[in-house]
């Protein structure tokens, strides 16, 4: 037995090393495979030649956890890299496709609460999701990330459209804790801009029938400087083009309907000492805003978009 015995351990023995020698080298090779599975050959290879990288000895996971490092450390470094090489020579004071067709931009809106609403003043308020979304050729990227969650400060950086609220009062986006609103980048070009607003808008009202009215309360927006040449706006088809908080409550009113469509602003400038009056797209004659007919007329259209919030009272 003593004989057995020892003949049995040296075998043992040289097993458990072949073993830990195999579990190195397969632990070695799966290092290499996150590495190169994480980043670009240009991070590693330099010309034709690549650099492997062996963990630090030691037992534990202290070598896993320095590879996950490392690897967190260079993806931020390629996508600073990546965004580095879009934006040389990037020019945001020019739109997308400039010379080409008008910039597409896609709107939905999120509802989360409307109020106060106001007899008085003749306006209505409410907490929103405002999301625009459009394709800048110049941005677009190939890699491992689809999309890349960009920081707020890239805004300064592209182009974005000048929508305003032509008949917005007092509106104003949410700071705390930070500002809220935030920007991907797509592998396409596409950009999407979110931000949380509340607006507070005119709401022309009709109190005849008080109190057993129905208000329908107008948001009207588009570009302020961008004809319908450059910058056209659509409402987004892959969703609703406004979505309602399934818990919203009115105080006084019920929200019934929130149609939703596109219209046409027609601004005409005259050479006459007038200067310029605004047709929306269901006037088309000048004579209708009382324009010299003998003046020189030039008209721009600007492309705009309009939800009505139709608020029956309780």
């Amino acid at each position: 037995m003593a004989g057995s015995t020892n003949r049995w351990r040296p075998r043992t023995a040289a097993t458990t090393a072949l073993t830990t020698g195999i579990m190195k080298a397969n632990l070695f090779i799966a290092i290499n495979r996150i590495i190169f599975s994480s980043f670009s050959s240009a991070v590693f290879g330099i010309g034709t030649s690549f650099f492997f990288w062996a963990p630090p000895t030691g037992s534990g996971s202290s070598g896993v956890e320095a590879v996950i490092r490392l690897t967190q450390r260079n993806n931020h470094g390629n996508i600073s890299e990546l965004l580095d090489n879009l934006l040389r020579g990037y020019d945001n004071s020019i739109r997308p496709d400039f010379g080409g067709p008008p910039a597409v931009i896609e709107v939905d809106i999120m509802v989360r609460s409307m109020g106060p609403i106001s007899e008085v003043d003749m306006t209505y308020s409410m907490d929103c999701y405002f999301r625009q979304s459009w394709v800048d050729r110049r941005l677009e990227f190939k890699g491992a990330h689809d999309t890349l969650a960009l920081s707020i400060s890239m805004l300064g950086r592209i182009w974005k459209p000048d929508t305003y609220f032509y008949n917005g009062k007092q509106s104003y986006l949410h700071t705390i804790t930070t500002p809220n609103k935030f920007v991907r980048l797509y592998q396409d070009g596409r950009v999407l801009y979110s931000s949380r607003l509340t607006i507070k808008a005119g709401c022309p009202m009709n109190l005849a029938d008080f109190p057993m009215d129905i208000q329908r309360c107008p948001l009207k927006f588009g570009s302020f400087g961008y004809t319908s040449n450059d910058v056209l706006y659509r409402w987004n088809s892959g969703r609703s083009a406004v979505a309602i908080a399934e818990d919203m409550k009115l105080s006084q009113f019920d929200l019934v309907d929130c149609p939703a469509g596109n219209v046409t602003d027609r601004v005409v400038h005259s050479t006459a000492s007038m200067g310029a009056a605004v047709l929306n797209s269901a006037e088309g004659d000048p004579d209708a805003v009382g324009l010299d007919p003998n003046a020189k007329l030039y008209v721009s259209e600007f492309s705009m978009l309009l939800v009505s919030f139709h608020l029956q009272r309780h």
